[in-house]
């Protein structure tokens, strides 16, 4: 039989065996005394959770079969994490490191079923790094990954992976799978809506024209539907400072006629600009009380 390591959850009582190597067929002596390959007991995939309806407004934990529900943008986030975290995994099989001889433990990360898309981003990464860092994001391991998932899950959220998701003894249910489903679960319309709210009332403010950008695209990210890249443009320059805003329209770059790569530079171009004019201003206002300061000091020598 392959060898297994138990794996201990920080701060539960609950103990996983995992395989250390891949799974090997194990030889026995059958009747006739012949060694018999005994094949490895494999789990069953199960057909994806994204096939299947979460519940309505009743938020009865169980997953109901309905007609396919599409895939937004979200959806590509999440799995997107996963899968990141999963290369950078594989990429260290050779040069594996372990924790628990350097002496390191690291707490788990925990989602109990916030209702806010950032927060659950958060908590994806976070649990993803917790997987790499364990060397438990690995191909090997696949078939325990919502297991995993399950001991990080508190309250709400645990009460429907239980539900949904089961002990899941014969039946693999992927790690991006399962994230998908919780995700939609609990992350409300409402939420998203809000983050359209926000990316249309966001203004640069003390931002420099970089990080107003970042947080434009970030919010984006987070709307049911995507801002079209006409929208983007416009709501970019619209939100900019009015002198950067009032500078770069002078210089004829507008949202119709530019691309965003030509809006971002010249914005950063007027940005720098207004920055040396500034530190300009201040040596000016600065120069007559230094001055007369020089002048003083002069009087009191003699």
């Amino acid at each position: 039989m392959a060898e297994k390591r138990d794996v201990r959850f920080q701060g539960t009582d609950t103990t996983i065996s995992v395989p250390t190597t891949q799974s090997q067929s194990s030889s026995s002596s059958n009747s006739s005394g012949r060694p018999e390959d005994r094949p490895p007991v494999q789990r069953r995939p199960r057909p994806s959770l994204l096939l299947l309806e979460p519940p309505g407004e009743n938020l009865q934990p169980k997953i109901s079969s309905l007609k396919d529900k599409s895939i937004d943008k979200t959806d590509e986030m999440i799995r997107e994490i996963v899968q990141d975290a999963t290369t950078v995994s594989v990429s260290r099989e050779d040069n594996p490191m372990n924790l628990s001889k350097l002496g390191i433990k690291l707490s788990m990360p925990e989602y109990n079923g916030g209702d806010t898309l950032e927060g659950f981003i958060r908590f994806t990464k976070e649990a993803t790094k917790y997987l790499s860092l364990y060397n438990l994001l690995r191909p090997d391991y696949r078939s325990y990954h919502t297991d995993f998932l399950g001991q990080m899950l508190k309250g709400k959220a645990q009460t429907w992976f239980n539900h949904a998701i089961g002990p899941n003894l014969e039946q693999q249910t992927s790690l991006e799978d399962a994230l998908i489903v919780l995700k939609r679960y609990f992350i409300k319309d409402a939420s998203l809506r809000d983050s359209a709210s926000k990316f249309d009332r966001l203004s640069q403010g003390g931002r420099t024209v970089a990080e107003h950008f970042r947080e434009l695209e970030r919010l984006s990210q987070q709307m049911i539907q995507t801002p079209s890249d006409y929208d983007f443009r416009r709501r970019l320059v619209t939100a900019l400072n009015n002198e950067t805003a009032t500078a770069i329209t002078r210089f004829r770059f507008t949202p119709e006629n530019n691309t965003m790569e030509e809006l971002l530079r010249a914005a950063r171009q007027v940005e720098q600009s207004q920055f040396y004019i500034e530190r300009d201003d201040q040596k000016s206002s600065q120069q007559p009380k230094s001055v007369l300061r020089k002048r003083n000091q002069q009087r009191i020598h003699y």
